[in-house]
């Protein structure tokens, strides 16, 4: 495992314990994509130190095996029950939810499956552990920062003096791609002439 992961399970190990839970259903995409790489749109990554098992459905298998080397990957047609599943095989009080980004709907749909578990609601605090950067962390900006940088410079050298807004931003995109962006922060946002 390489630093930058041992350093993630280590932090994540220090919040549960922090927070007193035992285990962690960590249910927000950059959450999830922070602590296993996973770039899939769908999961549920079960986190009970030392062991993280990422539970997707069928259409992130293949996705998963291949970008998260180092975490149990379990498909499953209904991830959240599966996770419940093996929480009730586990000995665990306690299991925090990111409350903060789970509809109430599934919130009493998780509770309802782990009746012999206490449920925390953690809100959004596991979105702090990605507010410190390492070195690792540090080196990923920085070169996402050259490819938008020269993704620019090269737009600015092509756009002709009538090219619409839409263009530019169209032109951006597509540079910034090439140029090896997985894809952008936010929508490109151009404005020109009276605006």
């Amino acid at each position: 495992m390489e630093d930058f992961a041992i350093r993630q399970l280590t932090n994540l190990e220090a919040f549960l314990s922090q927070k007193r839970v035992d285990a962690m259903l960590i249910t927000h995409p950059p959450n999830i994509r922070y602590m296993t790489r996973f770039s899939g749109g769908e999961g549920v990554l079960l986190a009970t130190p030392p062991d993280l098992t990422l539970i997707v459905d069928p259409r992130y298998t293949l996705r998963a095996r291949e970008e998260c080397p180092n975490v149990t990957v379990k498909e499953a047609p209904h991830p959240f029950e599966e996770a419940a599943s093996i929480l009730q095989t586990r000995e665990c009080r306690y299991v925090g939810l990111e409350t903060a980004h789970l509809t109430v709907d599934l919130f009493r749909r998780i509770k309802k499956n782990l009746p012999s578990i206490g449920v925390r609601s953690l809100r959004d605090s596991l979105d702090g552990l990605r507010m410190v950067k390492g070195v690792t962390e540090i080196e990923k900006i920085q070169h996402a920062i050259d490819i938008h940088t020269q993704a620019l410079d090269e737009t600015l050298a092509w756009i002709p003096p009538n090219a619409t807004e839409r263009q530019w931003a169209v032109e951006f995109e597509y540079r910034a791609r090439r140029l090896g962006a997985e894809a952008l922060s936010f929508e490109t946002i151009v404005a020109s002439g009276p605006r």
